[in-house]
C-alpha cells in the first residue's frame, strides 16, 4: 500500500507540470504492480482457501514478467488494440508512467536482488540502491495529507 500511494503521488505530482494525460500516467505509475502483486496474491489466497499445496511457482513466477519493461511494454500494446482509440492517445502515457515507476523501484535497494530491467535480453539484477524499500512508509503522512490537497486544488481550478 504504501509504495503504490508513493508511485501515485509521485505520478500525480509530475503530471500536473506535464502536458500528459492524468488518468493514464497515473494508472501507469501502477500498473505494474498490480499486475504482479493482484494476482499472486490472488493464487496464494485460493490454494490457502482450499489448503491446497505446494504454490504453483511457475505460475507465480511468470506474473514476474509483467513486472519488467518488456513484459509491460507487451501488455500495454494488447491492451491498446482492445480499443479503437488510436495507439497514442492512452497507450503513451501509460507506457511513461510504467517507465517512471521503473526509474523509482530501480532506486530502491532491496534485501533480495529485485529488478532486471533487460530481461529477456540480458538476464541479471541491477539496482541504483539510493534509499531502501521502506522509504514509502516515511512518505505515507506526507501523501495522505498532499494528494487530497492537490487533488482539491485542482478541482477548483477546473471549476
Amino acid at each position: 500500500m504504501p509504495d503504490l500511494l508513493t508511485h501515485v503521488g509521485s505520478g500525480y505530482v509530475l503530471v500536473r507540470f506535464t502536458k500528459l494525460e492524468k488518468k493514464w500516467f497515473v494508472l501507469g505509475c501502477i500498473l505494474p504492480d498490480l499486475l504482479l502483486h493482484l494476482p499472486v496474491r490472488g493464487i496464494r489466497f485460493t490454494f490457502d482457501l482450499f489448503s491446497l499445496s505446494p504454490y504453483p511457482c511457475w505460475l507465480l513466477k511468470g506474473f514476474g514478467v509483467l513486472h519488467e519493461p518488456v513484459g509491460y511494454f507487451l501488455f500495454c500494446l494488447w491492451i491498446s488494440l482492445l480499443w479503437k482509440k488510436s495507439l497514442k492517445s492512452f497507450t503513451c502515457p501509460l507506457l511513461l508512467g510504467g517507465v517512471f515507476h521503473y526509474g523509482l523501484d530501480f532506486l530502491q535497494a532491496h534485501p533480495l536482488p529485485a529488478y532486471m530491467p533487460f530481461f529477456p535480453f540480458y538476464i541479471s539484477y541491477m539496482e541504483a540502491g539510493l534509499f531502501s524499500t521502506e522509504a514509502s512508509l516515511y512518505l505515507l503522512p506526507f501523501w495522505l495529507f498532499f494528494l487530497p490537497w492537490c487533488y482539491a486544488r485542482d478541482k477548483q481550478s477546473f471549476s
